[in-house]
């Protein structure tokens, strides 16, 4: 109910295309209901299938994280149902929720899957907090982080972006990535 209310209010909007980045995913069928809902509406949307697999020291709740072999499977799972349904107008991709909840592991398997041709969109530089936790927890800034992954590049989306440096605005648009 609460994509549906939210892709109408888009929709009411001028919204083309949803973007739809639902924090975490914990819960078995939430992806597939907002997923749902895009279909009921007959919308363009991509459905970025968020994820947390650390961040206790940060504040993340343990009910919001999930192992990696857990985020994998139902990332698989969905962009195998359902990407590119509904005639090509709904897509899934992949939403570490920020580099501060994704182990090293994580990281990797974001990798892998990027390398399949998965698309991301990721929390990036919203808060000094997001820069900061990244490096305490990786020893690099968000960006820095994505860029040593090579998760940087036209097939990422970062969200917020408000405290990135020069420096990572210049990265960002040698690579082309999308904000």
């Amino acid at each position: 109910t609460g994509a549906m209310i939210g892709s109408i209010e888009g929709l009411h909007s001028g919204v083309t295309t949803q973007v739809d980045y639902m924090h975490a995913h914990p819960v078995a069928g939430l992806s597939d209901a907002v997923i749902q809902a895009f279909k009921d509406l007959k919308i363009r949307a991509v459905f970025a299938r968020g994820h947390m697999d650390c961040g206790e020291q940060f504040g993340v709740q343990k009910g919001l994280m999930q192992s990696v072999d857990t985020i994998e499977a139902d990332i698989r799972r969905l962009v195998s149902t359902y990407d590119g349904c509904e005639e090509g107008r709904i897509h899934i991709w992949m939403a570490p929720s920020a580099p501060w909840s994704s182990s090293p592991a994580a990281m990797q398997m974001t990798k892998r899957l990027y390398d399949e041709g998965i698309r991301l969109t990721v929390h990036t530089s919203e808060t000094p907090f997001d820069r900061n936790s990244t490096m305490e927890l990786h020893g690099f800034y968000d960006t820095d982080l994505l860029a040593h992954y090579g998760l940087l590049g036209p097939h990422t989306l970062l969200v917020h972006c408000v405290h990135l440096t020069d420096r990572d605005i210049r990265m960002v648009k040698a690579t082309d990535t999308k904000i």
